[in-house]
């Protein structure tokens, strides 16, 4: 996935049953919850927001849904200037 500086990523799965625990990790460390890093859960569809994107936060980012695991890589473009 490529997204632009400034921009927001927003990274989604859908996991059941609904109440299966979903972990967000960047280069396999657990996200928390920020104002960064928005994490939310309708029934069975996950979502992570990364919000204000710079380029450091190109990374591998993974659902981990216990144990079941997605990943992909973000990579983030410079603004055209």
């Amino acid at each position: 996935m490529v997204s632009e500086e400034g921009k927001e990523a927003v990274f989604k799965c859908t996991v059941s049953p609904s109440d299966a625990v979903v972990t967000w990790l960047r280069n396999d460390i657990k996200i928390e919850a920020s104002k960064k890093y928005v994490i939310s859960q309708k029934d069975t569809n996950h979502s992570l927001t990364i919000t204000d994107l710079t380029l450091e936060d190109a990374a591998e980012i993974t659902a981990n849904a216990e144990g079941v695991e997605s990943t992909v890589n973000l990579r983030v473009r410079g603004r055209r200037r």
